[in-house]
């Protein structure tokens, strides 16, 4: 079997993301990250997420604050055959 593409990895992103009616989010998909550990390199995906978000402040002087979300995972390459 081979990797699921970058277009398939958004999707699927996107579809998560839209079933807790979170939508506007930047989803990257990074790959090969590379790790060494000791004398063994394993290939990763990354996919970060993130998503602006503005924080309702109290009245008063206190200006809106605007603040982006973001989440990151890195996960193993790996097929079966």
């Amino acid at each position: 079997n081979n990797l699921p593409t970058q277009a398939t990895v958004i999707a699927k992103v996107d579809s998560f993301l839209a079933s807790a009616n979170i939508t506007g989010a930047t989803v990257t998909v990074t790959r090969p990250v590379v790790v060494t550990t000791g004398l063994v390199q394993t290939s990763y995906t990354e996919v970060r997420v993130q998503k602006a978000f503005q924080v309702i402040p109290f009245p008063g002087p206190f200006a809106s604050l605007n603040v982006t979300l973001q989440g990151r995972a890195l996960m193993r390459e790996e097929t079966s055959e």
